[in-house]
């Protein structure tokens, strides 16, 4: 009986965490959770936090971007992202960029008092060719 009980304790204890990555628009995704703050925060402010990755390698995506209704805060080096706000009193909605791929858009969300959002961003490459405007002339004018 003791034996099975260690094999079953060994079994749970190697178990990954599975997450799953909610699809955009776009091929990309985000992975969304909500983690209980062990002290309070000042007043009534949320912090969210994260980190930008490609959505087919898995690898750190280095010059993300997220915006926040009219900020936007930039990832580091690693990838990684965090800034404190104000909670909302409505549902919000992030966004997440960088330059090669393509824009991803979050599902709204609600976030309670004291908690931490954790947000990774997928991002996708960005397929589509880039506009060559050689041999335009800079110097049109316009005939009325």
């Amino acid at each position: 009986m003791m034996r099975y009980l260690v094999i079953c304790l060994i079994i749970v204890a190697c178990q990954t965490k599975q997450t799953t990555i909610t699809p955009t628009h776009n091929d990309g995704g985000y992975e969304l959770s909500f983690l209980k703050s062990q002290k309070p925060v000042l007043g009534d402010s949320i912090t969210i936090y994260g980190r930008f990755k490609d959505v087919e390698t898995k690898e750190a995506i280095k010059i993300g971007a997220v915006q926040f209704y009219c900020m936007q805060y930039f990832a580091d080096s690693l990838g990684n992202y965090t800034f404190t706000i104000k909670r909302p009193s409505t549902e919000i909605f992030l966004t997440g960029s960088a330059v090669g791929y393509r824009l991803i858009e979050t599902d709204q969300f609600t976030v309670g008092e004291n908690e931490l959002v954790n947000i990774n961003l997928f991002l996708s490459q960005d397929d589509r060719p880039l506009i060559n405007c050689e041999g335009i002339p800079s110097n049109r004018t316009i005939k009325q």
